[in-house]
């Protein structure tokens, strides 16, 4: 696998072929919020936003601080992209391959991950409480400091459908005794 991302402004003009009319922010010039976006934001980087997104290649890209609201993604492949500091909550996410992706800082909470893979993936201090995974792979992610909500499931599992974690991970976790807030846009 090739191991080089598109710098931002590349990866800007990819989103922009693939989705053009289908996703916001890329209308003007490339725009990256400064921080996490919220989706109340005056004014929002790239956003993908109460769609459907099916049979995708996001692959080697740049797109921090991406915003995902209330949308259906299918079979989307996010392999080796930086996603830093992205908003990814209230979404059906079902068959997206996040292998060796950098998901560092992403807020994923409220949204419902089905047959992904997270192999390789850096969550470091994502936060994955409310949301639900069913049947995801995340054998070799980077788990330093993601919040989780302990009793959602205990140390080896994520929801009721058991996602196993090894020792590392678990020890690399930061569980957490309560759930805490809900993602905003709910």
């Amino acid at each position: 696998m090739n191991n080089t991302r598109l710098t931002f402004t590349e990866s800007f003009k990819i989103i922009k072929q693939q989705f053009e009319g289908l996703v916001t922010g890329i209308d003007g010039e490339p725009y990256m919020p400064p921080g996490i976006p919220n989706f109340d934001d005056e004014k929002l980087g790239i956003g993908f936003f109460r769609g459907q997104f099916k049979d995708n290649r996001l692959d080697n890209l740049t797109i921090p601080r991406t915003y995902f609201g209330r949308s259906e993604l299918n079979n989307i492949s996010f392999k080796n992209t930086d996603l830093n500091e992205s908003r990814m909550c209230w979404n059906d996410w079902a068959e997206c391959d996040f292998s060796e992706s950098s998901l560092k800082c992403c807020d994923l909470r409220n949204s419902i991950f089905k047959d992904c893979s997270f192999k390789n993936a850096n969550l470091e201090d994502a936060d994955l409480r409310h949301a639900t995974f069913e049947n995801c792979d995340f054998s070799g992610a980077s788990m330093k400091g993601t919040k989780i909500k302990k009793a959602s499931g205990i140390l080896t599992r994520f929801s009721p459908k058991t996602i196993k974690t090894d020792k590392k991970q678990n020890l690399e976790i930061d569980w957490q005794k309560e759930n805490g807030p809900e993602a905003p846009g709910g």
